[in-house]
């Protein structure tokens, strides 16, 4: 059986986005697949424990979802790109305040400064043997 993405979303309480970036995460062969519609629901259940995972687990997740290139760094652009796109599906969040949190969020990781990258994890980290 398959489910959509948007079903998945649904049923997970997160935006659509979000699911293809986890999947695209988790699944490296998906990486660079546009067209991500469908999902088994083997895959659903693997994210499920993912987002049910412990915070080491979902940080992760999230720093591989930012990272759009898989250079194991975080660029403002990466970090912009991803929170615009977030914020904009939050019903309860005003369009106006977007900048100045991404502005927020890029000091906060030092990202405000030409060049700057974040990385939490050494070189040699590797998201498959991080979830084994």
């Amino acid at each position: 059986d398959q489910m959509s993405i948007e079903q998945v979303s649904k049923l997970l309480n997160t935006q659509a986005f979000i699911i293809e970036r986890i999947v695209r995460a988790i699944y490296p062969a998906k990486r660079n697949d546009e067209s991500i519609k469908t999902l088994s629901k083997l895959e659903v259940h693997k994210i499920t424990r993912i987002l049910n995972g412990t915070m080491d687990v979902r940080t992760l997740i999230f720093f591989t979802m930012l990272d759009n290139n898989d250079d194991q760094c975080i660029t403002y652009n990466e970090l912009s790109q991803f929170y615009e796109q977030y914020l904009k599906g939050l019903k309860t969040f005003a369009g106006s305040q977007t900048d100045e949190f991404i502005h927020a969020l890029s000091k906060r990781f030092h990202l405000d400064q030409v060049g700057s990258n974040y990385s939490p994890m050494p070189r040699s980290s590797s998201l498959s043997h991080a979830l084994l």
